[in-house]
């Protein structure tokens, strides 16, 4: 998912089970649903909390903003 034009939930629609969906910066305004085993990775995945953090990928609009009804889920 290159940008916010382009929702998360179109990630997940295309990648199978056991893949990585990469979110780029920005505000996505959905609730995201994530029914099969993904990791899904946002603009600062592996980037230590306390260090420099560029942009960040923000998730709005819904409550929860994650829906996860699968196993082997992980979000960064």
């Amino acid at each position: 998912v290159l940008s916010n034009k382009a929702s998360i939930n179109q990630g997940i629609q295309f990648a199978q089970s056991g893949k990585t969906v990469n979110v780029g910066k920005g505000t996505y305004t959905e609730s995201v649903n994530i029914d099969r085993g993904l990791t899904i990775k946002g603009a600062n995945a592996g980037t230590d909390a306390n260090g420099i953090r560029l942009e960040e990928t923000t998730v709005t609009g819904g409550s929860p903003a994650f829906v996860v009804n699968a196993n082997g889920v992980t979000i960064d």
